[in-house]
């Protein structure tokens, strides 16, 4: 009885040792080949009432990186769910129920000139510090990063990033998924739970 049980354990053995049930990713990347307009469309799980939105707002070019007054730009992207969970909120049924320049106006409150990365910002908290900047459409942000502790070890873990409307005053947006970045600038996808035009 015990040959058996030892033979079987060789056979288990041998037969639990494949590399079947591993699939290899690569390693996570943030740069995409093509512009700010090309990386929502292929994503549009994410980004399709996005784009729609930037479409009828006309806003397309300033997205596919041809606009030349503002070559790169740093876009603080509501996802789907913001935009939808906006329109709900306001009875509108669809996009094209509001005018394009008011689409317009709040989608530039979430678009900045240039190209900024995470560690391109100053550490700051909900009150002080960080990084001010001025939205294409005239709003004011302070942009701050937050170190967090990890295993009790101070500002080992992971830089949240978070963007305060300093005109609004009371809207505070984590940003979900930090430095994508296609050719014309760099993308900061706000959480599922932001509501698009808080800040």
């Amino acid at each position: 009885m015990n040959r058996i049980w030892i033979f079987l354990s060789i056979v288990f053995s041998c037969m639990a040792c494949t590399k079947e049930n591993f699939i290899d990713t690569g390693n996570a990347s943030g740069i995409f080949d093509g512009s700010i307009m090309e990386y929502m469309r292929q994503h549009p799980q994410d980004w399709d009432s996005t784009v729609v939105v930037i479409e009828w707002a006309g806003l397309a070019q300033l997205f596919e990186g041809k606009d030349p007054q503002y070559p790169k730009i740093t876009f603080w992207g509501p996802t789907n769910l913001s935009i939808i969970r906006y329109m709900l909120d306001n009875g509108i049924k669809q996009v094209k129920d509001v005018e394009p320049e008011v689409w317009k106006s709040m989608m530039l409150r979430y678009v900045i000139p240039g190209k900024y990365k995470r560690e391109d910002f100053a550490t700051g908290d909900s009150k002080t510090g960080g990084d001010t900047f001025t939205a294409l459409g005239g709003n004011h942000l302070r942009v701050y990063r937050v170190l967090t502790s990890y295993k009790d070890i101070p500002e080992a873990g992971p830089a949240e990033l978070w963007v305060h409307s300093s005109d609004t005053g009371y809207s505070v947006a984590q940003v979900a998924s930090a430095d994508i970045e296609p050719d014309n600038g760099i993308v900061h996808s706000l959480m599922y739970a932001f509501t698009f035009g808080k800040l």
